[in-house]
């Protein structure tokens, strides 16, 4: 079972940066404004092996 989802980038209004999942898939160019709880920390992508697709 593949769980794979594609990701944008965001940021908080903090200014850190967010990789969020895209809401109904990759199919979607306009989101609508993620909710930060089900994004993960782009430093933590850094930090930690691991396969994030990232929306162009």
């Amino acid at each position: 079972m593949t769980t794979e989802k594609t990701h944008i980038p965001a940021k908080d209004i903090h200014g850190n940066d967010y990789y969020c999942p895209v809401p109904g898939g990759p199919e979607l160019s306009e989101p609508a404004a993620p909710d930060l709880a089900d994004c993960v920390e782009k430093d933590v992508t850094e930090r930690y092996s691991g396969n994030i697709d990232i929306a162009k």
